[in-house]
């Protein structure tokens, strides 16, 4: 049976499987009776940020009443001068689930090949599944 807003859907989204999160570490550490698990699941890290890493969100917090930098000028820079290209050249995204919408909105998809490697990625698979679908 359909919901209200399947009904509004495009068929081919009917089909994939949602993304379903891993349990917080804490509910599967309750469930197996085990304690100091760490996770390794989520692109997560077990450590906390470095002491570099957490003197740099201190002296940020001064600046975040602004916007960042949405075209990531200064990263695009510095990786177009270690990899030898042009800052246009580089592209940024949050994600590679962004980046490959963005591939997606900026060409013809249809007869495009997308390598996916992992099972991390299994979401950017259904996203280019889904883009190509609708370029038919």
């Amino acid at each position: 049976m359909h919901t209200q807003w399947e009904s509004l859907a495009n068929e081919h989204i009917l089909g994939i499987a949602p993304y379903e999160p891993g349990k917080p570490v804490e509910e599967l550490e309750r469930e197996l009776g085990i304690h100091d698990a760490i996770k390794l699941a989520s692109n997560e890290n077990p450590l906390s940020p470095s002491d570099r890493v957490q003197r740099a969100i201190t002296d940020a917090l001064a600046t975040l009443n602004r916007y960042p930098d949405g075209s990531g000028y200064y990263l695009r820079h510095a990786l177009a001068r270690k990899h030898n290209l042009t800052a246009e050249q580089v592209v940024l995204g949050n994600g590679s689930n962004e980046l490959i919408e963005l591939l997606g909105q900026a060409g013809d998809v249809r007869q495009a090949a997308l390598l996916v490697v992992g099972e991390d990625l299994e979401r950017a698979a259904a996203l280019a599944h889904v883009r190509r679908r609708a370029a038919r």
